[in-house]
């Protein structure tokens, strides 16, 4: 699990506190999966479905970009570093609408990219024996850890229990 989010603060220059208050809420819509947030800065990497028609695009089933706060919540691209050693994902056709997603940094989180019986993309994840609809996965780092090897504290996942609908935040600590 460590190494899942070992690089994706590799560019991380300084490190601010580790609470979650007033991060932004990046603006859904309805093929919105799921965004990612850590404790550097409130920038997003934000990662949305893409389909034709009611089916996913199977060559390129997710688009995934960047809101950067810090710079008045531009939408930019991944840099070619964070699509491979990051926030890019290596996606694979598991069956019918069916996809199996890592992200670059690492194999230890297995995503699944499906449609729910409404016909909506989503993603599941299982942790702990939990499995959850995300929404948001938050990385907090530990103060004055090094910026090039991140020393990852937590992990959080929420989203929604995949049977009961209920919200679900599960902490995962990083030893």
């Amino acid at each position: 699990m460590k190494m899942f989010f070992l690089f994706l603060f590799h560019i991380a220059l300084t490190f601010s506190s580790f609470g979650q208050d007033n991060y932004p809420i990046p603006k859904k819509n309805e093929n919105s999966l799921f965004y990612i947030q850590h404790n550097n800065n409130h920038n997003t990497y934000i990662y949305e479905a893409k389909l034709i028609g009611s089916n996913f695009d199977v060559k390129n089933p997710v688009d995934s970009y960047r809101i950067l706060y810090s710079e008045g919540g531009k939408r930019k691209s991944l840099t070619e570093i964070q699509k491979k050693m990051a926030y890019g994902l290596d996606i694979k056709k598991t069956g019918t609408n069916l996809f199996e997603m890592y992200l670059a940094v690492s194999k230890d989180v297995k995503l699944n990219l499906f449609l729910n019986g409404s016909g909506k993309p989503k993603v599941w994840v299982k942790i702990d024996n939990k499995k959850i609809i995300l929404n948001r996965i938050f990385v907090q780092i530990k103060k004055g850890s090094n910026s090039l090897k991140p020393d990852v504290e937590n992990v959080i996942f929420e989203g929604d229990d995949f049977v009961s609908g209920n919200k679900v935040k599960v902490i995962k600590k990083i030893k």
